[in-house]
């Protein structure tokens, strides 16, 4: 690469230079023959493809594209589906565990208040077959129930 106007151009592969004026030999290695030209075209390559041949590259990669996406699409709404039967599954387990739990606070809160409920009546069964029960009780206003002797004098 020589200066801003030099004959010499850098190529990108391997720091390998391409002159820009190439010479005769080279010019004349590089023209196509006719004999090529002929055989580009039984393969069927062609120096100015037509813009049909365009069009339709460009619908195939289109409906490729296309067809692609919806690939992509249902792919994702098959696992989005997947994915909310496994929560659905994951919430039925829950609230199966919630209810089971709920029903066993429940018998346990009616157990210990059953408890609770002969464990007072014991006290006051036993309350009252005692011969202290009478004295010292009150009543709701916080009066003996019971009258004391008074002293008369």
């Amino acid at each position: 690469y020589s200066g801003q106007w030099g004959n010499k151009t850098r190529s990108f592969y391997q720091g390998q230079t391409l002159d820009s004026k190439p010479s005769l030999e080279n010019q004349a290695n590089e023209e196509p023959s006719i004999e090529s030209y002929g055989q580009d075209m039984e393969i069927g390559y062609k120096d100015n493809p037509s813009p049909v041949a365009f069009e339709s590259l460009e619908q195939r990669f289109l409906h490729e594209i296309v067809n692609l996406v919806k690939e992509q699409s249902e792919a994702e709404d098959s696992e989005n589906a997947r994915h909310s039967e496994f929560i659905i599954e994951i919430n039925n387990k829950f609230q199966d565990k919630l209810l089971a739990l709920r029903a066993q606070q429940a018998s346990e809160m009616e157990e210990f208040l059953n408890k609770e409920s002969q464990a007072r009546l014991q006290q006051h069964q036993i309350a009252r077959a005692s011969p202290q029960h009478c004295i010292g009780l009150t009543n709701a206003r916080g009066y003996r129930s019971t009258p004391v002797a008074a002293d008369v004098g």
